[in-house]
């Protein structure tokens, strides 16, 4: 049977199927204000293994998987943003249950793309809200819970098993802004069961205790009991559920049914985009559909998930993803490749049943996806008849769910059909600029050839593929070739990394070009992942320019890395990093190139900082400095030769311009701030997208990895040059 990790026993355990050989699972399912994010959906994918897995075994699986279509905060935290449904619906006029129904059906839609079975009911919160009501009525009977001004509250004191799921100690568990408690609570760690309808509230319900709505967490209790009994054998979710959502739906369930309440908890690990959880505070919460208008097939994101464990976290890139649709592209290939019509030897059996045991095995193994994925791969490879494999590869797929098997739905023309079979006859007599061109007649068609062995296969071209052939794009830095020599008709270089601050850098740019009078300049922009729209646009706003330069990096690359693209591209003598919150309002550009003149200079901008112990830096605008911050900082190009490029391991902008600046003082250079520059700054939205707590973590490891580099040159201070 199936062994996997449960969070509860923090110990590997045997799924146990009851003698009526069926299994319940419980999986909390989406808060529908709008689209579920990849990192969402990755939980849900591991719920989809984990049912998979079961039934191969031969059990039955009975899945409920709730839909969350209620709000859970008072008024004054809608205004706030935190009730997810009420602020959907205030901010686009519309019903809360419209706004609910909509992104269900968005869901679904989604789990279909990605080949979730679905659940076998999909309760809605909003549906079970007398089941919730009895639930609350029981456990104030028994003591746990207790009534103030129409709120119901439950007494964690009471529950002497609380924090037995997150390791979470009670006394760890008080607020940390007193201002923030709720007075109405008798002990600051009680957590709502109903709250009292504030006046104007259009989602509430009759109770015992006046008119008003549900907490949060009472909604699983109740609608998993409704469902699966008092004891359920599997629950799931992500791990910023385990604290304190499933926390306290424990807590609730066995203080009402005396028994435990769940067997066995699973928890997927998050995704992460550049090192930080994707969440949409951050921008990096991409979704299916954002996915699909970049060309990925769907099932490609569920490929990339196999490829990592579900405790493991995964940091999720385009590139990633590119190389898992590459990967699913060439293994269904493979695949359709295969001839099923020669019969199955004895000696096939016997090798099949050891590939067969070999990926159970797998599956067994904690949902072990990235071997069982490796197993089917040997199977393809191996020398299995074709009718063999087939019929592996169709058993394997029933857990895998990548759609194996199924044939080449895309419909093509007259035309194409003709031009390929033309293609394919002309390979065969090995005329290969024949084929070549009647392959690229195919891409103006937005069809490309995918080759077998001894056949081949047509699809659309999607995505990136449709790229205008006019764009610049790339992948990496290390792609591109420094010039040390400058172009001689170009004095000085602006570059500037955009992400989706579009209106910024074009306001950066424009105030740019207005300043630039007769100055041989050029602006080259990176703009750091594809965007769609913003890239259009950037194209469309600057394609007559004389000034400026767009480079598309396909998918997005740390922030200095990219402005390592812009340097390596760049042609002037003279190079200025500037950030898009930056706005020129005057020539800077002469005085910038009148500073550099002076060999003993090596960098220049209008915000420098200092310190005197190189843990805290502050800011200042007057003469010699430690450091130039990357809102607007200058060198010469022939300094690269000795101080090199930034360096690659600052992902987040924050200080690797501390880092840049000290190789620039450690090669004898001084570092220059003018405060005199027409410049100013505008809001940094880089920094404004993350949390505080986001910010704080990533700052601190940058910061880290500047002092691991120089925190022993406290001679380089400006405080310590004699």
């Amino acid at each position: 049977m199936l062994s996997i990790y449960n969070t509860l026993t923090k110990s590997r355990e045997t799924l146990l199927v009851e003698e009526s050989g069926s299994v319940g699972i419980y999986t909390c399912g989406p808060t529908v204000y709008r689209r579920s994010h990849i990192g969402n959906l990755r939980s849900y994918l591991m719920s989809d293994w984990l049912r998979r897995s079961i039934q191969s075994t031969g059990a039955e699986v009975f899945h409920i998987k709730n839909i969350t279509d209620v709000g859970h905060m008072r008024q004054e935290r809608v205004d706030l943003g935190e009730d997810k449904i009420l602020a959907a619906a205030i901010a686009e006029g519309r019903p809360p249950k419209e706004i609910a129904d909509e992104y269900t059906d968005i869901f679904m839609r989604d789990e279909r793309a990605l080949g979730i079975i679905p659940a076998d009911v999909f309760p809605r919160a909003t549906e079970h809200i007398p089941e919730m009501i009895d639930m609350i009525v029981k456990l104030i009977a028994k003591g746990f819970a207790y009534i103030v001004d129409g709120n119901v509250y439950f007494s964690v004191s009471s529950f002497s098993d609380y924090g037995k799921l997150s390791g979470n100690l009670t006394s760890q568990l008080l607020p940390k802004d007193p201002n923030e408690t709720d007075t109405r609570k008798k002990d600051p760690r009680d957590f709502a069961l109903w709250k009292e309808a504030e006046p104007g509230r259009s989602m509430k319900w009759d109770s015992p205790w006046g008119s008003g709505f549900p907490g949060w967490h009472i909604e699983c209790s109740a609608m998993a009991s409704r469902y699966l009994g008092s004891n359920i054998d599997v629950h799931t979710g992500g791990v910023d559920n385990i604290f304190p959502h499933h926390e306290c739906e424990i807590a609730q369930s066995e203080a009402v049914f005396e028994r435990r309440h769940t067997n066995v908890w699973l928890h997927g690990q998050h995704l992460l985009v550049d090192g930080i959880k994707m969440a949409k505070s951050s921008q990096n919460d991409y979704t299916l559909e954002g996915l699909e208008q970049r060309g990925f097939d769907p099932m490609a994101f569920r490929y990339l998930c196999a490829t990592v464990r579900y405790r493991n976290r995964l940091n999720f890139t385009l590139q990633s993803l590119d190389a898992a649709q590459r990967g699913l592209r060439h293994l269904r290939l493979l695949v359709g490749d295969l001839d099923s019509s020669k019969d199955i030897s004895s000696a096939d059996l016997r090798e099949s049943e050891g590939y067969r045991a070999r990926f159970l095995g797998n599956i067994q193994d904690d949902l072990n996806l990235p071997s069982a994925l490796a197993t089917t791969w040997f199977v393809l490879r191996s020398d299995l008849s074709d009718t063999a494999k087939l019929q592996l590869l169709g058993e394997f797929d029933e857990v895998l769910g990548l759609d194996l098997l199924s044939p080449d739905q895309s419909v093509f023309s007259e035309n194409v059909r003709n031009l390929a079979l033309d293609r394919s006859k002309a390979r065969h007599a090995k005329n290969w600029p024949v084929a070549d061109d009647l392959r690229d007649q195919l891409r103006t068609l937005g069809v490309i050839p995918e080759d077998g062995k001894d056949t081949y296969r047509l699809r659309m071209l999607q995505g990136r593929e449709l790229i205008p052939t006019s764009w610049q794009c790339v992948s990496r830095s290390e792609d591109l070739e420094f010039a040390d020599v400058p172009d001689p008709d170009i004095d000085l270089s602006v570059i500037l990394v955009n992400t989706d601050q579009l209106q910024d850098t074009l306001r950066c740019v424009n105030s740019i070009i207005l300043h630039a009078s007769d100055l041989a300049m050029e602006i080259v922009i990176v703009q750091n992942g594809m965007r769609g729209e913003i890239d259009s646009e950037l194209e469309l706003m600057y394609h007559s320019s004389d000034h400026v330069r767009i480079l598309h990096v396909e998918s997005q690359i740390g922030d200095s890395a990219a402005k390592n693209v812009g340097l390596r591209v760049s042609r002037g003598s003279h190079i200025v990093l500037m950030d898009s919150s930056v706005e020129v309002t005057g020539d800077i550009f002469r005085p910038i190139r009148g500073s550099l003149q002076d060999k003993s200079v090596g960098v220049v901008g209008p915000w420098g900082l200092v310190s005197k112990d190189l843990k805290e830096f502050n800011e200042t605008t007057v003469g010699k400095v430690d450091a130039m911050q990357a809102y607007c900082l200058a060198f010469r190009r022939d300094a690269i030769s000795e101080v090199g490029m930034l360096d690659e391991a600052f992902r987040f902008y924050r200080h690797g311009d501390l880092e840049y600046s000290f190789r620039f003082k450690y090669h004898g250079y001084t570092v220059v701030a003018d405060g005199n520059l027409p410049v100013v700054r505008h809001v940094h939205r880089d920094w404004e997208r993350f949390s505080e707590e986001d910010r704080e973590l990533l700052s601190a490891a940058n910061f880290r990895k500047f002092l691991r580099a120089w925190g022993h040159h406290h001679d380089l201070l400006e405080a310590n040059v004699s």
